[in-house]
This record gives C-alpha cells, sequence and structure tokens, in this order.
C-alpha cells in the first residue's frame, strides 16, 4: 500500500454545502418562529429578556454566516474584489456570533452573582460584539486571500499566514470559549452555595406546630429557588455552547492531514464547522421563553375559550341549582386576598361570606360577574375557614418581604 497523499481532490465541498444550507434554513424558520410569537401580547411577555434578543441576534448572524458559507465554495481568489469580501463577511459573522454567545454566559453571571442590571448592559454587549468582530477581519477586505496580503506587506514571506489566521481568528474564539467557561463556572459554583445556604436556612425555619393548625414562616429567600432552577438549564446549554466553541478552535487549527485517519478526522471537524447554524437553531428552539411563549399562546387561547364557556353556564339559572326550593343553606366562610405572581402581577380575589347550598347539600354556583374586584398590595395569604370544621391552616409572610420577593423575582426576570 502505498503511502497516503492529501489532494484538493479529496476536499468533500458536499459536506460543506448541504449543512450550510440545512443551518440557514433552520436559522431562519426559527426567526420566523419567534417573530410570530412576539405578535401575540399574550406571549410577548416571555420573550422580554436580554439573553433571548441576544440569541436572536445569533440566529441572524449565523443565518448569514450559513448563505456565506454556501457561497464560498462557488467563489475563487479569481472573483476578485468579490473573493474578499465574501471571505469577510465570512469571519465577521463568525466572530459576531462567537461574541454574542460569551455575552449570553457573561450576563448570567452579571445579573444572578453580581446583580448587574442586564438592561442597561445589553447595548455593551451587542456594541463591543460588533467591534471586536470588526476590528479582527478588516485586511479580508484588501485582499483575495491572507497570503496575498502578507506577501504585499512582508515580500520576503517572514511571516508565516497561520499566524495571521490565528491573530486573526483563532485567538478571538479561543478566548470566547475560555470566556464562556469560566462565567459557566462562577455561576454553577455560585448555585451549588446558594441552595446549601438555602436548605440550611429552612432546617431552621421548618414547621411549628400550633394548636389548632399549621403555621409555616417562609424565608425571603425562598423565591430564589424558582429563578435558580431555571439557570440550570440555561447553564447547561451554555455548557455545551462552549464545549462546540472549543471544537471549533479545534476545526480551524488543523493542518492537512497526512494519513487516512487524519482525514476522516478533518471531515467531520468540517461537518461540525459548517453545522454551526444547525447547532444554534436547535439551542434556540430548546429555550425556556420560547416554549413558555409558545405554550402560553397555545394555552392562553384555549383558556380563554373555556372561561367563556364557564361564564356563561354559571349565569344560566337554570344550570345553577339554585331555585324557589332550594332551602336550609350553609354558611360556609371564605377568605381570600392578595396572591403575588412572581411576573410581579396582584389580583385580588374578593371576600365572599358564604355560599348557599341546596337541600341535597351540594353548593350552588353564582354569578362571578356581579363582583368587584380590587387591586391593593396586601401580604400573601390564603385562609379558608369552614364552621364545620375544627382544623385550619395559615401561611403567613412579611409584608416587606413580600413586596421585595415580587420587586426582585420581575428584576431578575427582566434583566436576564
Amino acid at each position: 500500500m502505498g503511502a497516503f497523499m492529501f489532494t484538493e481532490d479529496m476536499v468533500q465541498t458536499s459536506i460543506w454545502i448541504i449543512t450550510s444550507i440545512v443551518g440557514a434554513c433552520m436559522c431562519f424558520i426559527m426567526l420566523v418562529v419567534i417573530g410570530l410569537v412576539a405578535l401575540r401580547p399574550v406571549s410577548r411577555h416571555h420573550l422580554d429578556r436580554v439573553s433571548f434578543r441576544i440569541i436572536v441576534y445569533v440566529l441572524l448572524t449565523n443565518m448569514v454566516f450559513g448563505i456565506v458559507s454556501t457561497n464560498l465554495v462557488y467563489t475563487g481568489p479569481s472573483s476578485g474584489w468579490r473573493c474578499g469580501f465574501t471571505m469577510w463577511i465570512f469571519q465577521l459573522t463568525l466572530q459576531l456570533s462567537s461574541f454574542l454567545t460569551f455575552s449570553i454566559a457573561l450576563n448570567l453571571q452579571l445579573v444572578v452573582v453580581h446583580r448587574v442590571n442586564g438592561q442597561q448592559m445589553e447595548k455593551f454587549y451587542v456594541t463591543g460584539s460588533c467591534l471586536i468582530s470588526l476590528d479582527g477581519t478588516p485586511y479580508l477586505m484588501f485582499a483575495g486571500t491572507p497570503v496575498e496580503m502578507i506577501m504585499n506587506i512582508y515580500p520576503g514571506g517572514s511571516i508565516d499566514p497561520q499566524d495571521i489566521q490565528i491573530g486573526s481568528q483563532l485567538l478571538w474564539l479561543l478566548f470566547t470559549a475560555l470566556g464562556e467557561t469560566i462565567a459557566s463556572l462562577v455561576v454553577f459554583i455560585y448555585i451549588i452555595k446558594h441552595q446549601l445556604r438555602i436548605r440550611k436556612i429552612l432546617s431552621f425555619n421548618n414547621t411549628v406546630q400550633s394548636q389548632n393548625g399549621l403555621s409555616f414562616k417562609i424565608p425571603v429567600q425562598d423565591w430564589r429557588d424558582r429563578y435558580i432552577n431555571k439557570y440550570r438549564t440555561i447553564l447547561i446549554r451554555i455548557v455545551i455552547s462552549c464545549i462546540i466553541s472549543v471544537a471549533w478552535v479545534i476545526d480551524a487549527s488543523i493542518k492537512k492531514p497526512n494519513n487516512m485517519s487524519g482525514y476522516h478526522f478533518m471531515m467531520a471537524s468540517q461537518l461540525l464547522y459548517c453545522g454551526r447554524p444547525i447547532v444554534y437553531a436547535l439551542l434556540s428552539a430548546s429555550d425556556p421563553s420560547l416554549l413558555s411563549a409558545i405554550k402560553s399562546l397555545i394555552c392562553g387561547d384555549s383558556a380563554t375559550i373555556s372561561n367563556r364557556q364557564n361564564i356563561m353556564s354559571h349565569c344560566d339559572p337554570s344550570s345553577s341549582g339554585l331555585g324557589p326550593n332550594a332551602t336550609e343553606s350553609t354558611q360556609i366562610n371564605v377568605e381570600l386576598t392578595t396572591i403575588h405572581h412572581y411576573d410581579g402581577i396582584g389580583k385580588t380575589v374578593p371576600q365572599i361570606s358564604s355560599f348557599p347550598t341546596s337541600q341535597s347539600g351540594e353548593i350552588g354556583n353564582i354569578d362571578i360577574t356581579s363582583l368587584s374586584i380590587d387591586d391593593n398590595n396586601d401580604h400573601d395569604v390564603l385562609g379558608v375557614e369552614n364552621q364545620r370544621s375544627d382544623s385550619s391552616s395559615h401561611i403567613e409572610h412579611d409584608n416587606t418581604n413580600s413586596e421585595e420577593m415580587q420587586d426582585e423575582g420581575d428584576t431578575l426576570r427582566r434583566h436576564f
């Protein structure tokens, strides 16, 4: 068997073309889906996050990256300035995508760990990514290939063309991958420490038995567990992005293979390199904010129809069971006050003194459209008292703590 020799004919351009086209189409489809979901007010607020807007920018840059990657196959040095312009767009979108992905990990650390306002930092993320990306790739506008530029500036050929590739592409990709890894580790350690602290607090603030019921004292920091659970999935997605970034750095540093195993490895790395739009499209499709927006869009419409049907049935006297023969009603006192959700929306449920019941003992329906709902800022209390029962339960929240929980939760959701 003769020695292995790499030739240009062995380059499988079909892998490059197919993955680039599929990735560009997937990014376009995801952008259309996000646009349709954002048109409806019921689902739009789920997408009002800094990191999700950056994901949209990443999808846009990767769609352009996939289109330009397909064009590179049919563009050679003989094309003149078109080759240089195409190569410049290719490198620009590659680096811009890497810096924007790093901004997501950086924003997670700044908001969660350091309490920085993510909305105020958003413009710095986008502007900084654009400036650094533009700074590293201007040479491709003035030469068909980096080798031609090197020969024009250094006629003696004292600089290796790979040095230009390292300084303009590989070094920045390595920095972004390293930054994503460090930011992910910082947030991961913070989450572990926070959960240990919460468990310690809950162990000292467990249930206290009273004579007629149970009383629970919920700590102020307990609300953050809800956001920590969301950070876990986001952190996993960032770790996947870090692994892919490191793989792209390894791929870009591969030289011509000297054996068949190296050739197969190069083909696999090329598949990964051109398939980055596919990876980002899949990551955006599994984003928790987008899934929540789609769920609210679907369930919101069905819930509206169901509520209308329930209201109509409650307003029908024939189906309410409250006829002239309904006597011997039983008094059931129900006291409900404000229940604050973590999205900052508070609604007050009116106090209902009694529900009439029929002779069979069934509680009749009432007309809920006649009840007035007033907004206030009371603390979260849900108490149900039944005159036939001797037991009751009560959940107490401090008023100041509840307001702090509401403000902090809404701030984190929007800034991140």
